[in-house]
Order: C-alpha cells, then sequence, then structure tokens
C-alpha cells in the first residue's frame, strides 16, 4: 500500500503529524514500518509544539534508538517537555500525547 499523503499544512496542532509518526513506526494502516519517516513525522508534529510528539521523541532517544540509547537526545526532548509543561499549563493535560 502506498504511503499517505500529507503535508505539514494538514493541521494546526500537531496531532495528524503525531499520527502519521504513529502510523509509520508501528507500520498500521497496511504501511511497512519505517522509523525514519516516523521520527520526520514527529519532529514535524513537535514544531507545531505538540507534547505527545516532544515526549515520543524523548522515548524513541531514551529506548529504542536502535543498539544503544541516546541519553543525551533523549534528556535534550525531556527538558523540552517539562519546559513545555511549566510555561504552558494551561495546555497540558492527562490528554497530552493524544
Amino acid at each position: 500500500m502506498a504511503a499517505p499523503h500529507a503535508t505539514s499544512s494538514a493541521s494546526s496542532d500537531g496531532k495528524s503529524e503525531l499520527r502519521l509518526g504513529e502510523i509509520f513506526w508501528r507500520g498500521l494502516d497496511g504501511i511497512s514500518v519505517d522509523k525514519s519517516e516516523a521520527i520526520r513525522w514527529y519532529r514535524k508534529s513537535e514544531e507545531r509544539q505538540h507534547l505527545g510528539a516532544i515526549l515520543k521523541l524523548a522515548h524513541i532517544y531514551d529506548f529504542e534508538s536502535g543498539a544503544a540509547p541516546d541519553y543525551e537526545e533523549a534528556f535534550r526532548w525531556y527538558k523540552q517537555a517539562a519546559d513545555f509543561a511549566i510555561f504552558r499549563p494551561n495546555t497540558v493535560s492527562a490528554t497530552a500525547t493524544s
């Protein structure tokens, strides 16, 4: 099956980009797993300041970056998520990763 067609303008809040990242990360909806493409979409979502994407990137570098975790990169993303929660508390909720 062909990759879904989408652009970064598909969503103003990053949810669509986050969903595309999940599709490529997990190989959902008939799409083959493509971790590089998933990370590209997570980063597009992060550019729109979607907390779920920031946390997913932190998790990837902490636990799933290949042979060895990249703790420095993971820390950078976790710090960005913490800063997001501190400086934009009204935008953080229990559903931040959805």
